[in-house]
């Protein structure tokens, strides 16, 4: 049994780009460990540690970490091993990485790094490395599975928690690599090697899932990781694939839960949910706010049976700029304010709800302020919330909106309808549900069944679209 084991991990390879690599090699010679410092570190180990950086930043995309990967040394210690501080140190000394921080025990914060300016910006070209220091191995090809220990444990819960969301990632699950790589040619370096080392995983089909119990409870996969413009190359068992996305998703289950808070009649599964995410004194403090009705009718109205944001948009003035409608949001992880431009004035619109939403209750943004004015009783009870939250609860608010969505869809309509088709494959993407193109009817069917049996709304908003 020993053996055989020995023989899984012994066929493990990376994707490393390849100027890290050489530069690697430079320092390395023929040798497969050197001394540093007086201290042995190996060449195999040093190789994991780039590529988990280049993974780690491949969760971000859009660059609203400046970069920076936040590696704690019990992170460390789970993915690598306890002398996680040699090879660390090695690739500071020798120009791969730069120290951003240093770890903080007032705040509570990790050590974070960044790859240097040399390695960070050229360098579109992944080589294939294969690991083969049986001491590694048996941390990141954990019982023969190409994942590491936490990785493998995460993966066990989402099975047990959602297995009919999961159980389809299997071999059947297939990407048109070569296809997928061609269309990322044009992309700048960083959103390039962002999106090379997701479709790698595709290709060796390395299947890595978890869910934030702690914070959104939403399941995150490789294909809510996946960019909009590679999901036409996905496949299942060589089949087109398609969505059916709840419209304006955010805003329905907060009307939800309005509902079901103010409504008398409105008494759905999510009313047990709800009391048990909220804390009793807040729901007290909450049932003491008169809302107005007229107007939480008027906002479900504009949501399910024409279109909010579409409303929002004729009340709110959106500026232009060479045709293109121009927002400006603050990123609180990256310290900065960034520049948005959409196409229409409706896709504008949605990051100003999401930011009343998301954000402070006391926003000074006049496009927020607007917002509020127009559902002044309804952002009453959200700023509640919001200023109810303590230091130990921070942005309650949205992980309340995010975990509704994801127990509604994840775990009470998903399951219903794998329940009812068995052999279905099912997929999700937060608000979306996703099946092969061939049986998409009858996922749009059931989800808008199951979505009135329970949030109890009639005639939501869904949308079919196919990844093709």
């Amino acid at each position: 049994m020993q053996k055989r084991e020995m023989r899984k991990v012994n066929n493990l390879k990376v994707k490393i780009n390849e100027d890290m690599l050489t530069a690697l090699n430079n320092i390395f010679s023929d040798k497969e460990n050197i001394k540093h410092k007086d201290k042995t570190v190996k060449k195999d180990g040093l190789v994991y540690l780039m590529y988990v950086f280049e993974y780690l930043n491949s969760y971000d995309k859009d660059n609203d970490k400046n970069n920076e990967v936040t590696l704690s040394s019990k992170k460390l210690n789970k993915i690598f091993h306890s002398r996680y501080n040699n090879y660390i140190t090695f690739l500071i000394d020798n120009g791969f990485i730069i120290k951003v921080r240093n770890y903080s025990t007032d705040n509570k914060t990790s050590n974070v790094y960044k790859l240097s300016k040399q390695f960070l910006n050229r360098g579109k070209l992944f080589v294939d490395y294969e690991i083969t220091d049986l001491v590694l191995l048996k941390k990141i090809n954990y019982k023969g599975k190409r994942v590491t220990q936490e990785v493998y444990e995460k993966n066990k819960i989402c099975l047990k928690k959602r297995r009919h969301l999961v159980c389809s990632f299997n071999n059947l699950l297939t990407m048109d690599c070569d296809g997928a790589v061609t269309e990322i040619k044009h992309f700048d370096t960083k959103k390039y090697r962002a999106n090379y080392i997701l479709i790698n995983e595709y290709r060796n089909q390395i299947w890595k899932y978890s869910i934030k119990e702690k914070t959104d409870n939403r399941l995150h996969t490789p294909i809510t990781r996946t960019n909009k413009i590679l999901l036409k190359y996905i496949r299942y068992d060589n089949q087109i694939l398609s969505e059916v996305d709840i419209k304006t998703s955010q805003p329905l289950f907060l009307y939800s839960i309005l509902n079901t808070l103010y409504n008398e009649n409105s008494k759905t599964e999510i009313y047990k949910y709800i009391h048990k995410l909220v804390d009793k004194k807040l729901i007290e403090k909450l049932l003491e706010i008169d809302i107005d009705l007229n107007e939480l009718n008027q906002f479900g109205e504009e949501i399910v049976q024409r279109d909010l944001y579409i409303f929002l948009a004729s009340n709110i003035d959106i500026p232009q700029q060479d045709e293109k409608y121009v927002m400006k949001k603050y990123i609180k992880k990256a310290g900065k304010r960034i520049t948005k431009e959409h196409d229409t004035k409706r896709n504008a619109i949605k990051d100003v709800v999401m930011e009343a939403l998301y954000g402070r209750s006391g926003s000074s943004n006049a496009k927020v302020i607007a917002i509020k004015n127009l559902f002044p009783s309804i952002f009453k009870v959200i700023d509640t919330i919001k200023r109810y939250e303590d230091n130990e609860n921070d942005n309650f608010f949205p992980k309340l909106l995010q975990n509704i969505e994801a127990y509604v869809l994840l775990d009470l309509v998903a399951k219903k309808i794998s329940e009812d088709h068995p052999g279905l494959p099912l997929f999700s993407k937060h608000d979306s549900l996703i099946t092969v193109k061939n049986h998409i009817n009858i996922v749009k069917n059931l989800v808008e069944k199951y979505m009135e049996e329970f949030i109890g709304i009639k005639d939501i908003k869904v949308e079919v679209n196919n990844w093709q």
